[in-house]
């Protein structure tokens, strides 16, 4: 089952300890998507490639995990491990892959894509958590094309929400999904690591 979040959900207000924020929540719209590529050139070939399961794999809490994007191919060995019924957060559009999905029906997709990482603010990132705690016990992947930043911005509102981690203890849990070109580095992740920090002040 694919449910689809493109579309606005309205306004979320959430009064913290020192901000105040309130708005829209919004995802990238399906009519982008209808005019843009959605998964990079070169997806296809990933797909062949792919291991057999989820390259960035990590836990980040109770039945609740992070990887790069999950390719249907890799969802048996997934409920082999994990069960049978899934969650998978898609944080970017990957529409072409819904057919092939199609094979699993005890999946749920949940298609919540960003066009950037910097549409994901703390509010819409504590927003989104509320939405994943509510499929517990059933395991969640939350997942983005490589598995880093947009994954790492939700896994850590995972954690800090949860009372789980402080968002300097989630900051460095998440260091180790950086790599290659992606490395992580203080300068280049600015912003990443101002949006954790923020959700940590917004949370009553």
């Amino acid at each position: 089952m694919i449910i689809r979040y493109h579309e606005p959900l309205g306004e979320i207000t959430l009064l913290g300890s020192r901000l105040l924020y309130k708005t829209p929540l919004k995802f990238a719209s399906y009519n982008y998507y209808r005019r843009h590529p959605c998964l990079k050139k070169g997806w296809q070939e990933r797909m062949r490639e792919a291991d057999s399961k989820p390259k960035n794999l990590g836990k980040v809490a109770e039945h609740v995990y992070r990887s790069e994007i999950i390719w249907p191919c890799q969802i048996p060995n997934l409920q082999e491990e994990y069960g049978l019924q899934l969650n998978i957060i898609q944080l970017m559009e990957a529409s072409e892959l819904n057919f092939l999905f199609e094979a699993y029906p005890e999946i749920t997709i949940h298609q919540m894509p960003f066009r950037r990482s910097s549409a994901m603010t703390p509010a819409v990132v504590v927003y989104m958590v509320h939405i994943i705690n509510s499929f517990f016990p059933t395991p969640t992947f939350i997942t983005c094309d490589r598995g880093t930043t947009r994954t790492g911005i939700l896994s850590a509102g995972v954690q800090i929400v949860n009372e789980l981690m402080t968002s300097e203890d989630a900051l460095d849990a998440g260091k180790q999904y950086w790599s290659g070109k992606n490395g992580w580095t203080m300068h280049t992740n600015r912003a990443y690591i101002k949006t954790i920090r923020q959700i940590q002040k917004i949370i009553p």
